[in-house]
């Protein structure tokens, strides 16, 4: 019965389960066992091929009943095992026969081509199949059998690869098919060494499988990596991943005994044809072969013994792991592909390739460059790798130690180690963090190593760099300092400057300056600086030594600092530039800012810019001010060093409150804006816009500043219209010109020709002469104009239009929502008028009625924040603008502002508005706008609006109605009503009182 459920489809899960075969819980009695088992097992084996039926599911199910099968037989003894896998196996019994060595087995294979008596090529696809479910499900239970089963897929493999070779003689249909069944033979052969990786491979058994399956593969590898890896190279690969298997790789070919298999692996490096995931892959073994030596289970585990094994020994050699001593003699290929590597990262386009580093390949550089010898090659990679670490984008700690222990191994043989002293110098001012440092010093002490005469200087690095090895992560200050007076010691022996001692203690100072907190390092390593900085000012000192030192090391190192939001880092660079501009106040490029000193303290920039009295710093800005007017500052000073001290005060947040510093920081920004040229103008100007249209904090200021640098605004663009005008006029006088000639009598008939000639050159020539410097100056306004209309205007129109989140939202849930984008965008409004303004012809009269337009709009609000915004920019707007405008921007609130609340908060700005001009109108000066303005005063007197402000409820929800203001509005137009505009003003309130009964409105007409 037990047999018989076995036979039917639904019932054969549960009785698997039920039906245990196992030792200690079997049902089966020990007398039936053996004579029971080979019933059960070809019951089972049928169970396992059956792919067809109801239920059955196709192959999917086959190979589901398959794992249930083997899943059952664990119970079974290793003996018992065999037999089953004899009967899974039997038509290869001859593959698997141990009456003769396997490497007979397979010469034999090779030998023979039979191609009349091949199993059928389906038939060993499907039990390759079986193979590779045997291998992941039974475990140790396959141990005793694995011999037959290697022997079966290295055979299999041999058979299809000879197969392959004679390609003519089989059919072109069953060429992929033959390659299929040996790509499946491959990776069994890949897992069984994965999963028993403990197997002991005989010398008989390597020497087949290196005869039948590696060598004759690798003759066709270099034409099969085309694409992607091949099978034989993942072999190669996995034997790389495991200690024990190294030695497979270094097996010699038995026709060139100097050669062995890691050689043409190697290979693949420089084969034209090599596929990226084939380089990949070879890189991947180079690094396997590198770090798994270097493991802590190295040391247990147990080589396999290869017969021809041609790793090398002597030398140096021996103290090297097996990986490596397999990797030396291939050193310099090696070194040849991570050179072009790191080279075609290096080369490649755009920002974010060039920061991109190879980790792999730079990790596999750190071990082997402790073995190259070559000096050439060594000085090409240290070139190399050491821009590198210059990279901003480069602040991964590995990389950069995989980096300088590369460079420390590499300096060791190169020709001329101090070709690289001041690279190595600047990265003492870039690296940060423990190990990074660490490993930096111990090149310099490398480099000593090469060149005695820096021996002392590397000892100072070192110990400026020292950690306390009882505390963590705590500095070695004792240790320091002591470095700290060795240094001032070396510069007071000095009788000319040394700058190979110089540059790398200025370097580590200025880390210390920049990233240090603590306040005796920094003060020694700042004094150090200024010391420097003094023996260079000095007579005997050379321009190169001025140049190497201030100009390229110092100046670039102040700068950084002087950016530093930290203030006590800000401080101290100010306090070093004052230095250096006083010791060389003599040169031409330092004397703009050498006028900000003074011998009087109270005076002095440097002093009171850094001073905890606010006062004193507002006092160094207005002398900053004084000075940029009148032109004295270089303008690439004004950008390098002047911007960031005023910037500091911009963004501290401790001095965002102190209102009249912050509005004398900005008229510095202005001033500095008016002295600069117009790379540096528009750059300054597209930074403080975007910081307009980005944040939202420090709006005030930004807008201030956005303002203070379009009124610097000093790039003449009146010659554009000067030549419009003149190209003009020249159309009329040549049309006249040419009347004459065709009228005028011809007084100069008698001239010749070559007179004539001669007299038209001359003219060019002048000509020639007078316009060259008017063509330049014509181009670069254009220039100037054209980036104004392409750039900055159509930014600003962007940030303006550009739609917020509350105007998707219904209109009476508008009033909540986030106002936050609207408040951003009214400002920019000021700042493209106050643009407009400075381009010529009819520019602002054609871009000027968008903006008004869309502030209007923007009263329409429900938020009294955003109205109050947008009320206030249109007020300055017009301040700019002058009161000429005041007819537009009445007739574009009138246009906006038409019902409802609208025409309360119309009134209100109207009178905002007038209040604004008092100052600056004459008589007459609104007769043009006369009429709409009184209608818009009668309404909120006598209309609608005047209703509306006695109901309660209206008047609580809206401030701009909870008074009157046209009363105001109209003496306001009184002062300044022309005497031909007189009627106008009255005229309209006669008709009032005319129409009107109401003591109420008589009143108000009174009053008015």
């Amino acid at each position: 019965d037990n047999l018989d459920r076995l036979l039917q489809e639904k019932e054969f899960r549960e009785e698997l389960a039920l039906f245990s075969i196992d030792q200690e819980s079997s049902v089966v009695q020990a007398d039936h066992r053996e004579g029971l088992l080979k019933v059960l097992f070809r019951i089972l084996y049928g169970r396992m091929q059956h792919k067809t039926g109801e239920g059955t599911q196709g192959r999917q199910g086959s190979k589901v009943r398959t794992a249930l099968v083997l899943r059952f037989l664990g119970g079974c003894s290793a003996h018992e095992m065999e037999t089953f896998l004899e009967l899974i196996l039997g038509p290869f019994s001859h593959l698997m026969a141990t009456d003769v060595s396997c490497v007979e087995l397979v010469t034999q294979e090779l030998e023979r081509l039979d191609l009349s008596a091949i199993i059928p090529l389906s038939k060993q696809q499907g039990t390759l199949a079986t193979v590779h479910v045997l291998l992941n499900k039974l475990g140790n239970l396959l141990q005793g059998y694995l011999p037959k089963v290697f022997r079966l897929l290295v055979a299999m493999a041999a058979s299809h690869t000879r197969i392959l070779e004679s390609r003519h003689l089989v059919r072109r249909n069953l060429l992929q098919l033959v390659k299929k069944v040996r790509t499946l033979a491959m990776r069994r052969l890949l897992e069984l060494f994965q999963q028993h990786d403990q197997y002991g491979f005989s010398h008989d058994e390597i020497e087949a499988l290196f005869l039948g399956v590696v060598w004759p593969q690798l003759e066709q590898q270099r034409s099969e990596v085309i694409h992607q890896p091949t099978p034989l190279l993942r072999l190669a690969h996995l034997w790389s991943k495991n200690l024990r298997y190294h030695t497979l790789l270094s097996k010699s070919r038995p026709d060139q005994p100097e050669r062995s298999l890691l050689d043409d692996i190697i290979a693949l490096f420089f084969t034209p044809t090599s596929a990226p995931a084939v380089v990949a892959m070879v890189m991947e073994m180079v690094g396997n072969l590198l770090t798994v030596s270097e493991s802590e289970e190295a040391g247990d585990v147990e080589m396999l013994e290869v017969p021809g094994c041609s790793a090398q020994t002597g030398g140096k050699e021996t103290e090297a792991p097996i990986g490596t001593r397999l990797l030396l003699p291939h050193v310099a290929a090696i070194l040849g592909h991570l050179r072009s590597a790191v080279q075609s990262i290096g080369k490649t386009g755009g920002r974010l390739n060039r920061s991109k580093l190879p980790m792999s390949e730079l990790s596999i550089l750190s071990r082997i460059s402790a073995y190259v010898e070559d000096p050439e090659q060594s000085a090409v990679l240290v070139g190399l790798l050491l821009p590198f670490l210059r990279r901003p984008a480069v602040t991964d700690h590995s990389a950069q130690v995989n980096i300088l222990v590369t460079v420390g191994n590499l300096v060791s043989q190169v020709a001329d180690p101090m070709g690289c002293w001041e690279q190595l110098a600047a990265m003492l001012s870039s690296l940060e963090g423990r190990n990074p440092r660490e490993e930096l010093c111990k090149v310099f002490t490398a480099v000593a190593e090469r060149e005695p005469s820096v021996a002392e200087t590397a000892a100072i690095l070192r110990d400026l760099n020292a950690w306390d090895r009882k505390r963590m992560d705590e500095p070695d200050y004792d240790t320091r300092l002591a470095a700290f007076k060795s240094v001032n010691q070396t510069m007071t022996d000095w009788v000319t400057l040394d700058t190979t001692f110089a540059l790398p203690v200025i370097h580590n100072c200025f880390h210390i300056v920049l990233r240090i907190e603590d306040f005796s390092l920094r003060s020694n390593a700042s004094y150090c600086v200024t010391q420097v900085v003094q023996r260079v000012a000095e007579a005997g000192s050379a321009e190169g030594a001025y140049k190497k030192v201030i100009q390229q090391r110092i100046l670039p190192l102040v700068r950084k600092g002087l950016w530093s939001q930290q203030e006590s880092v800000h401080q101290e660079s100010i306090s070093l530039l004052a230095t250096v501009v006083q010791s060389f106040s003599s040169r031409q490029f330092f004397q703009g800012l050498a006028q900000l000193t003074d011998q009087d303290i109270e005076k002095d920039f440097y002093l009171n810019i850094t001073h905890i009295q606010h006062h004193r710093r507002a006092r160094a800005l207005r002398r900053l001010i004084t000075v940029c007017k009148d032109g004295a500052i270089n303008p690439s000073i004004l950008q390098s060093f002047i911007l960031p001290i005023i910037s500091f005060i911009l963004n501290d947040p401790k001095l965002a409150k102190v209102d009249f510093l912050q509005q004398e920081a900005v008229q510095a920004v202005g001033a500095v804006a008016g002295c600069l040229p117009w790379k540096g103008y528009l750059s300054l100007l597209l930074y403080y816009l975007n910081k307009l249209t980005q944040k939202l904090d420090g709006q005030k200021t930004y807008i201030r500043l956005v303002v203070a640098v379009l009124d610097a605004f000093h790039f003449d663009l009146s010659v554009l219209e000067a030549t419009k005008d003149a190209s003009r006029e020249d159309g009329d006088t040549r049309q006249e010109e040419g009347g004459n000639l065709d009228g005028a009598p011809q007084e100069d008939a008698g001239i010749t020709e070559e007179e004539i000639e001669e007299e038209e050159g001359e003219e060019e020539e002048d000509a020639v002469v007078m316009e060259t410097g008017q063509d330049k100056e014509n181009a670069e306004a254009e220039t100037i104009f054209q980036t104004l209309t392409n750039v900055v205007l159509p930014r600003l129109h962007r940030g303006l239009t550009h739609k917020v989140k509350s105007e998707a939202i219904h209109k009476k849930a508008r009033l909540h929502a986030d106002s936050e984008e609207e408040l951003l965008r009214v400002p920019i409004a000021l700042a493209t008028v106050k643009l407009l303004q400075k381009l010529p012809g009819n520019v602002l009269r054609n871009n000027l009625q968008g903006v008004l337009l869309k502030v209007c709009s923007l009263l329409k609000s429900r938020s009294e924040d955003i109205r109050e915004t947008s009320r206030a920019t249109l007020v300055r707007i017009l301040e700019s603008l002058g009161p000429v405008f005041f007819p537009q921007i009445l007739r574009d609130l009138r246009h906006c502002l038409t019902k409802g609340y609208q025409v309360h908060v119309l009134t209100f700005t109207v009178h905002t508005l007038l209040k604004s001009l008092e100052e600056r109108l004459e008589p007459g000066g609104l007769d043009r706008s006369m009429d709409s303005l009184v209608q818009v005063l009668n309404e909120e007197l006598f209309g609608r609006q005047a209703e509306e402000k006695e109901v309660e409820g209206i008047t609580s929800k809206l401030k701009e109605a909870k008074s009157s203001k046209s009363t105001d509005s109209y003496e306001t137009l009184a002062k300044f009503v022309s005497k031909t505009s007189l009627a106008r003003l009255v005229l309209p309130l006669k008709e009032v009182l005319d129409s009107t009964q109401s003591l109420k409105t008589s009143r108000k007409v009174q009053e008015v």
